[in-house]
């Protein structure tokens, strides 16, 4: 006969992460981030399809917007290995910031 694992009280078990400030800081900073995020997903080749009116061009900034996945992904790993969990995340939204800045311009 196998246990049942306890289950914990209430749904508010589910949220008791957000009892904490700094967590609390990080959750909605990173909410807010990734709608600008999704926004600049869809604004970058629905503006690229209304200039140019080419699937092709479309095709081609979809594609490239996924290349420094593609090459930074094994260099992330190792990265976050040898550095500051905090100034990894630091650094990568200060470069998100400075991308959309300079997309914006």
């Amino acid at each position: 006969m196998t246990k049942k694992p306890k289950r914990s009280q209430g749904p508010g078990v589910m949220f008791r992460s957000l009892n904490y400030r700094n967590y609390r800081l990080f959750f909605s900073g990173q909410g807010i981030s990734l709608i600008g995020t999704w926004m600049q997903r869809i604004a970058m080749p629905w503006l690229v399809y209304e200039i140019t009116g080419s699937v092709f061009l479309l095709g081609v900034v979809s594609f490239s917007g996924q290349i420094p996945t593609f090459i930074l992904t094994p260099l992330a790993g190792v990265i976050t290995d040898r550095w500051s969990k905090y100034r990894v995340i630091l650094l990568a939204n200060v470069l998100s910031w400075i991308q959309a800045f300079v997309l914006a311009s």
